[in-house]
């Protein structure tokens, strides 16, 4: 954003603040984004065996809100996925797994 307002592409104008301000919107921006995360820090695992085969890794967790939440390993790292409600749906086959996290993440 700075950078649009420096080369005039953005009519907003960017403003000094004080470090306790800017720990403060870090510490807002933090927990927004970890709002989700289990509220007990504990994730399963499991891994997704379809044909005889690995196909991937998940982790699933209830999040402090109630939400009932997983994700799927990739080479990015974790990212959001839906395989449980797949699999309920019989839209994918295959079975889970538990597995452990060292196990989740080396798939």
């Amino acid at each position: 954003m700075l950078s649009r307002i420096e080369s005039g592409e953005s009519a907003a104008k960017a403003h000094p603040i004080t470090e306790e301000a800017g720990l403060r919107f870090e510490a807002i921006r933090y927990a927004r984004v970890h709002m989700f995360d289990p509220a007990d820090g504990k994730y399963e695992y499991f891994k997704l065996i379809e044909l005889g085969k690995t196909v991937l890794a998940i982790r699933t967790w209830i999040s402090p809100q109630g939400y009932d939440l997983e994700e799927t390993h990739t080479a990015s790292g974790w990212l959001s996925s839906h395989v449980r409600s797949k699999l309920e749906r019989d839209s994918m086959g295959g079975d889970l797994i538990p597995i452990t996290k060292e196990e989740a993440e080396s798939l």
